[in-house]
């Protein structure tokens, strides 16, 4: 529940209670108790909301202001006032999703990805748009002067050795870049997004990804979560033509460690609902693993009531648990490995292969809002033509 949006909200509802209370004639005291009983619970309810901290409170304007955050009340909303009740595997993928909208400001980038600060050449000539922090490390070394007061221009002390960015093809590097969704316009809870898969893009040489943000693109999350599942598909499918046929997994399973965590999680967890012949099987199999004697004779299916039967204990129980029954294949190769070996150092494959992501991209997304000189053939490497 949201706290109310200003004083006059709260003190307004009681006035209210007692101008009717005087036009209106009491009909009998029970109506005055009740009437009593829910201006002390709107009381209590006020004094709880007013309790919450400042971080809750900005945390709820935040969510306020966001259309994502709108759709999911809006559909939680309608779903209890007509009374809607979902299957249980429907009702946890909506709790699932609930959950994934309130991570959102913890999950998102705590400042905008775009400063467009503008670099000048010594005669005046924009040569990109670079971060705050990137301009203040050049007047720090003495490199670059402050040419506004609001510290959003930099000019060099030096005659820079590349200009490509001065050329129509740098018109990308020297553009203003909004710091919104490039989906669909979103203007809250921003994520940075890989347009080549990061799990790719670090394993390429370094010239392909130092100083180039032209694939790094912002998304809102719901953009960021169809995209991310659109491209996980196309990998999936890339890895598996690279595989070897009958290839081993990356983990094999010990069934019998396995068993031997099952057999301690049941009885630590659920040890008073399990039947007693299920408990004495487990506790052999959790004894056999842990090389102690056997808690009870096989001979004796009945204990004396007065006498307390012997149990594992917690540590015995946890140590079980935490066995190691999943074993490594040291010779499997992750998938991503894979693809990039597949590329060599072959530098027209690599252009080519980081193309076709773009062009991935653009398919799967349908960005309206790209910064002005995006494109798929864009130059791949910092510097290039």
């Amino acid at each position: 529940t949201s706290p109310p949006s200003s004083p006059s909200q709260t003190t307004t509802s009681p006035s209210k209670e007692t101008e009717e209370s005087n036009s209106n004639p009491p009909l009998n005291n029970n109506n005055n108790n009740n009437a009593s009983t829910q201006n002390d619970d709107t009381n209590n309810t006020k004094e709880t909301k007013d309790e919450m901290d400042a971080t809750q409170k900005a945390l709820n304007q935040k969510k306020s202001s966001s259309s994502i955050y709108t759709d999911m009340e809006q559909r939680v909303q309608k779903k209890e006032s007509e009374g809607i009740t979902l299957p249980a595997h429907l009702e946890r993928e909506d709790w699932k999703e609930r959950r994934r909208v309130k991570m959102l400001p913890h999950l998102a980038m705590k400042k905008p990805m775009y400063d467009n600060v503008k670099m000048l050449d010594p005669e005046g000539e924009v040569l990109c748009t670079i971060s705050t922090k990137k301009g203040k490390w050049y007047v720090s070394k003495n490199l670059a002067t402050w040419t506004s007061t609001a510290h959003d221009h930099i000019k060099l002390k030096f005659q820079p050795k590349n200009k490509s960015s001065s050329g129509p093809k740098g018109l990308y590097n020297r553009s203003d870049k909004q710091n919104i969704c490039v989906s669909c316009g979103e203007t809250k809870f921003h994520m940075r997004h890989y347009v080549v898969p990061y799990a790719y893009r670090t394993l390429l040489p370094l010239k392909y990804k130092n100083h180039l943000s032209h694939d790094i693109v912002i998304l809102c999350p719901n953009c960021h979560l169809f995209c991310e599942q659109k491209r996980q598909v196309r990998m999936n499918e890339m890895e598996e033509v690279l595989r070897r046929p009958g290839e081993e997994p990356q983990f094999k399973t010990d069934k019998s460690l396995y068993h031997v965590r099952s057999c301690a999680l049941a009885l630590l967890r659920s040890r008073e609902k399990m039947p007693k012949d299920k408990v004495l099987e487990y506790e052999r199999v959790v004894c056999q693993y842990l090389n102690l004697p056997p808690l009870h004779d096989d001979d004796d299916d009945e204990t004396d009531d007065k006498e307390q039967p012997q149990q594992l204990t917690k540590e015995q129980l946890q140590q079980a648990i935490d066995v190691q029954y999943q074993i490594e294949n040291t010779s499997f190769i992750p998938g991503a490995d894979l693809v990039v070996q597949s590329l060599g150092e072959d530098d027209e494959k690599i252009e080519a292969f980081i193309k076709e992501w773009r062009r991935f991209f653009l398919e799967t997304s349908k960005p309206r809002f790209l910064p002005v000189g995006w494109g798929v053939d864009n130059s791949v490497v910092c510097g290039g033509d």
